[in-house]
Parts: C-alpha cells; sequence; structure tokens
C-alpha cells in the first residue's frame, strides 16, 4: 500500500541529521595524547622455522669447571700476579670418626 502521493502521511526529514559533525573521540590532533614507543622493535632475523633442528641436535655446552662442592679449589691471582690454588680451608670438614671399640 503506497501513500507516497498523502500529505504529511511520512515523517519529516530531520534536519540535524543531515549536518555532518567531527568525530568527539579522536585526539590524534592534541599533541601528547598518543603513547611513545617505550623500546625499538627487534628484528627478527633467528625467526622459528620448522626445517632448522639446530636447537635439538647441536652439542650441548660444555663446561670447563671443575668443582667438588664438598670439597672446592679454586685458582687465584695472587697482588703479585702468581696463580696460586685456593682449597683446604681449617675447620671446614668435619672432624675424623673415632676409632671402633676393640673387642
Amino acid at each position: 500500500m503506497a501513500v507516497d502521493d498523502i500529505d504529511k502521511a511520512k515523517p519529516k526529514e530531520n534536519a540535524q541529521a543531515k549536518i555532518k559533525t567531527r568525530e568527539t573521540m579522536k585526539l590524534d590532533d592534541i599533541p601528547g595524547t598518543k603513547s611513545k614507543p617505550r623500546h625499538q622493535a627487534r628484528e627478527r632475523t633467528t625467526g622459528f622455522s620448522a626445517f632448522d633442528y639446530s636447537d635439538v641436535t647441536k652439542k650441548p655446552q660444555v663446561s670447563m669447571r671443575c668443582s667438588n662442592p664438598l670439597d672446592p679449589c679454586y685458582d687465584h691471582i695472587d697482588e703479585n700476579g702468581n696463580k696460586c690454588e685456593i682449597g683446604y680451608v681449617d675447620g671446614a670438614k668435619p672432624a675424623k670418626m673415632p676409632d671402633a671399640p676393640k673387642e
């Protein structure tokens, strides 16, 4: 049913809706309202590759350090430039066990 020919049969056009306004939530034009990057982005040159198995097949790092946690010894250079070894500390080990009773 068409009512276009009848006067005032459709709503009046809103004149306010035709007026274009600026976006009120946009703050790019105000200095200081945008965050600054804290860090420079890293280059991802050694990214993940499905064909690279070097993390599994490479040799593990071998330490050259030789230490016994119960009896440590360390290489040291004294004031004169001489290399010396620091090791045994008096009182660092428990006393000797007593001898077993003789029957």
